[in-house]
């Protein structure tokens, strides 16, 4: 197949193999970058929530047997 391909048709694959690997690295960048923003997230979570509900944040209690907090 490749040798009934002229040399501006292969340049024309390839060029196109190119702009689609372009569209395909840009999608995969906003798509992190999306996954990346919790800003968002929660800020639309908390405007949720009703202005009477009680929000308080307590520190993380870590145990000295809990293996998640060995170094």
């Amino acid at each position: 197949m490749a040798s009934d391909m002229t040399g501006e048709q292969m340049q024309a694959k390839i060029t196109a193999a190119r702009r689609e690997a372009e569209g395909l690295k840009d999608k995969i960048k906003r798509r992190k970058d999306e996954l990346a923003d919790t800003s968002r997230t929660n800020s639309l979570y908390l405007s949720a929530l009703p202005s009477s509900f009680p929000i308080q944040l307590y520190p993380r209690m870590i145990s000295p047997l809990d293996p998640s907090s060995s170094s």
